[in-house]
């Protein structure tokens, strides 16, 4: 249990507030700031408390955007790939936004992050089981990075995650539950690639 301060507040909630505010105050000092916000950021963005890990990984795509691609590729990417091990919550966070990060990212950095999406399913599937909501999250933000990448990349990456989350439901709760985007990406994998129609 944390101190009381002198408001009322215990002084656990402080870090909560304290990344929950984090982008409007590096909004409002400005990209030539960063470096002076950078320890503060890094030393939220490790904090015990899963509440606080959770509204940085929230956030994580505004920061981006704030400080631009290099701060991103070099300040934000290490936080991005922690959080990607870290508890579910934190996660889905990421998952969230995660073409807004993906966009914020400098294009050679982003060309190499697609290699990175599967790594948001574990290998036995465990947390995707039950979880449509954390399916139909992930293909729309797959469906949305489709934008950034080349044909050859889609092919190797995202046919695979499209197959993977439909893999388990039957067609017609997966059509039920999921937007004509996110549907037409699935089905847009299956037909144009012949080896998972064989």
């Amino acid at each position: 249990m944390g101190m009381v301060l002198p408001g009322g507040m215990m002084d656990s909630d402080i870090n909560r507030h304290c990344a929950h505010n984090f982008p409007a105050v590096a909004y409002t000092l400005g990209r030539a700031n960063w470096p002076q916000l950078r320890d503060t950021y890094n030393k939220l963005a490790t904090d015990d408390q899963l509440r606080v890990r959770v509204s940085i990984a929230n956030s994580i795509h505004e920061m981006a955007a704030i400080v631009g691609a290099r701060h991103t590729d070099d300040d934000l990417l290490p936080v991005f790939h922690a959080y990607r091990e870290d508890a579910f919550e934190v996660r889905v966070g990421l998952l969230k936004h995660l073409f807004e990060f993906y966009r914020c990212l400098s294009p050679e950095t982003r060309k190499g992050m697609i290699d990175a999406l599967p790594q948001f399913m574990p290998m036995d599937n465990s947390m995707l089981n039950g979880n449509w909501r954390y399916r139909h999250e992930f293909a729309k933000q797959c469906n949305k990075l489709c934008e950034m990448y080349g044909i050859e990349e889609i092919n190797r990456t995202m046919s695979a995650i499209a197959l993977t989350l439909a893999n388990g439901m039957s067609w017609y709760l997966f059509l039920c539950f999921l937007d004509v985007p996110v549907v037409s990406f699935v089905t847009y994998h299956y037909v144009t690639n012949p080896l998972l129609r064989s």
